[in-house]
């Protein structure tokens, strides 16, 4: 187990094995979460009880033994708690794109006259009849290299609008046929699409409660050991943001949410000056960007995430 610091009573308690006082963090944590500004992922309005449904599914998620696992004190256990139920909710949030994306995408293939040969295979009348048995990862690449006009989605809003113009969504489809040189399986077609249109399967890094979504969405490959490592990685970057933690002044820790907006709206969420904003903003990203340096872009979102998630626990 971790060493408890003197005053993380809660922490201490839970490692002992108190279920009750986990339970009240991971209620109170889940209240946070539904009073917050993510859309709920059925498209309504979040009531009270929907932050008992979140303490049950937390409960049996990975998350349960995972944040323990990765907890140090009361204040990462919080931090933990709380970003694995965001994480939760917009894994949900974007399962439910995939499904509309899913669901636009077969109507284009259907009105642009692609044929479905073998079931669930789509091609254009004029493609070989092979079926497609390369890399996912070819068509990808494909796939980004095609100028795209996106439709882009506010966290706030209820994500209801197509996420591409259709001559986009119509010039992708056709740089991944040219590729493919036959038939590609729609769940393929649908892991290609998400990520080039920025809503692909949220990763361990992102999320302990994605794997599934992403089986689901690719169709293929149900791979025993993937559960294993994507925990490896999210215990790894959750203990990189709490090292990157310890190491940054009160003032930079109240900035990290604010790393990415201005100097204005930084000073204006805070109640500080503009000038002073703008001097601890410029001297967290010096600190992140050296403390950083060298992770890959993966990591250092999941990385960045955490600080947000500790920071809003401690502010809490």
């Amino acid at each position: 187990m971790h060493a408890c610091l003197v005053g993380d009573e809660t922490y201490r308690s839970i490692v002992e094995g108190n279920d009750g006082v986990y339970y009240r963090v991971v209620l109170s944590q889940a209240k946070k979460v539904v009073a917050g500004r993510l859309p709920h992922p059925e498209g309504r309005n979040w009531v009270v009880n929907d932050a008992f449904d979140l303490v049950s599914e937390f409960y049996l998620s990975p998350a349960y033994t995972g944040v323990l696992l990765t907890a140090t004190d009361d204040d990462s256990l919080n931090a933990l708690v709380y970003t694995a139920i965001t994480n939760h909710v917009r894994a949900a949030l974007r399962k439910n794109d995939r499904a509309r994306l899913r669901r636009r995408m077969k109507d284009i293939l259907r009105e642009e006259n692609f044929l479905e040969q073998p079931r669930a295979f789509w091609r254009r009348p004029g493609d070989p009849n092979d079926v497609f048995n390369g890399r996912e990862a070819d068509l990808v690449d494909v796939a980004w290299g095609v100028d795209v006009k996106l439709i882009k989605w506010r966290p706030d809003t209820k994500r209801t609008s197509p996420v591409a113009e259709r001559a986009s969504f119509i010039s992708v489809l056709n740089a991944i046929f040219d590729a493919a040189g036959g038939a590609v399986h729609e769940g393929a077609l649908v892991a290609v699409l998400a990520q080039r249109f920025g809503i692909g399967p949220v990763s361990y890094t992102e999320s302990l409660d994605a794997a599934d979504e992403s089986a689901v969405a690719t169709g293929y490959d149900d791979e025993p050991e993937a559960l294993a490592i994507a925990q490896e990685e999210y215990r790894n970057a959750a203990a990189q943001a709490i090292d990157i933690w310890n190491e940054l002044s009160s003032e930079e820790r109240q900035m990290v949410p604010y790393a990415g907006v201005s100097a204005r709206d930084a000073a204006s969420k805070l109640r500080m000056g503009k000038t002073k904003a703008n001097g601890i903003q410029s001297r967290l990203k010096a600190k992140l960007k050296a403390l950083l340096e060298g992770e890959e872009s993966d990591r250092q979102r999941a990385v960045l995430s955490e600080l947000e998630a500790l920071a809003f626990s401690a502010d809490s």
